[in-house]
């Protein structure tokens, strides 16, 4: 299989027309470099402002929202053939045919952070997915606060637990949708590298190429991201059966600092299990 020549062209050179997230409210006066997030605030503070507001991800999902009533699915990861080019091709072709599926379910854990100049913050989230509803808990720390929060997402319909209770809203914003899978859109978004062993199997190493165009403010925890991308990769292992195992995202953002560091870099690993278990995502009782 043929490699793509390497792009040294910034991610924002490369898209004339990147997809646009919900209108964000009016820029900030200040030109400081972790005022190029917009509305990104410490989920400490999500009570008071739910959305435009930093969610970042872990725990484990709460029983209310989020209950496994059948063991996984028998797809389960192989050790796979050699590779080959058309090892290759198989498993990236039954990849795509996976995450097709509309109603593709799985559990995944993530954790992430990074750094907005020189401020750090770390996110995780423990998560149950049954197509584009979700639900679980996720965790935030630095960026101006940090709590643990209990969520659901049902189509545009999201709660958020708080000490007082379950508070519900209705929410556009691309940072609570599950489908497409990674925002991944069409085959040319991934290309094979090569092969790992890992647990002792073989997976293949999915990249991003050009074409990937995701949202990425949800690949590192925030809801609203306006500033200019320039780099994003994104890796996925996957096993010769196509099915996901761990998916890895790296976002440098906002250009250079006056160190000549990065504004923004930043970093997730998610780790995927239970593809093709029942979830049952309902709403929670108040």
């Amino acid at each position: 299989m043929s490699e793509e020549s390497p792009d040294t062209r910034s991610y924002s050179e490369r898209y004339s027309a990147p997809p646009e997230p919900p209108p964000p409210p009016p820029p900030p006066s200040s030109g400081s470099m972790d005022m190029r997030f917009i509305a990104v605030i410490g989920v400490g503070l999500l009570a008071a402002a739910v959305v435009a507001a930093l969610v970042l991800r872990g725990g484990s999902a709460p029983p209310v929202a989020t209950t496994p009533t059948s063991s996984p699915s028998s797809v389960a990861p192989s050790v796979g053939p050699p590779s080959t080019p058309d090892a290759d091709d198989l498993a990236i072709n039954r990849f795509w045919v996976l995450i097709a599926d509309p109603k593709l379910s799985y559990h995944v854990e993530t954790k992430g952070g990074g750094k907005i100049g020189s401020d750090a913050y770390t996110f995780s989230e423990s998560l149950d997915v049954t197509g584009d509803s979700w639900g679980g808990t996720e965790r935030a720390h630095g960026l101006g606060g940090g709590r643990i929060l209990s969520i659901v997402t049902i189509d545009t319909n999201v709660w958020f637990k708080f000490p007082d209770g379950w508070h519900k809203n209705i929410e556009h914003d691309p940072y609570f949708r599950s489908r497409p899978f990674l925002d991944l859109g069409t085959q040319r978004d991934l290309v094979v590298t090569g092969t790992v062993e890992k647990g002792g199997k073989t997976l293949y190493n999915l990249k991003s190429t050009t074409n990937y165009q995701p949202y990425p403010g949800r690949l590192i925890g925030f809801f609203s991201m306006g500033t200019r991308v320039d780099l994003l990769e994104l890796d996925i292992l996957v096993t010769a059966d196509g099915v996901p195992v761990q998916a890895t995202v790296h976002i440098l953002a906002g250009g250079l600092g006056d160190d000549g560091k990065p504004q923004v870099d930043a970093k997730s690993t998610r780790t995927f299990t239970k593809f093709g278990a029942t979830f049952t995502i309902k709403p929670p009782k108040s």
